[in-house]
């Protein structure tokens, strides 16, 4: 995604919206529950996202 559209989307001077957080919890709820029903592409979907979130919490220990 373009730095434009993430700056047109979330406000870089707050701090992340407590639903945002939440949602990644139920977001994985139910990747694992529905796991068997991914598609191949789909699978490279979540694990490519899931490596960007790691990356993204990782590179910000300061």
């Amino acid at each position: 995604m373009a730095t434009v559209a993430v700056n047109r989307m979330w406000d870089t001077h707050r701090r992340l919206q407590p639903w945002v957080v939440y949602d990644l919890e139920r977001v994985a709820w139910i990747v694992e529950a529905r796991a068997g029903d991914l598609t191949d592409a789909e699978r490279v979907l979540v694990r490519d996202a899931a490596a960007r979130l790691g990356r993204a919490v990782d590179s910000d220990r300061g």
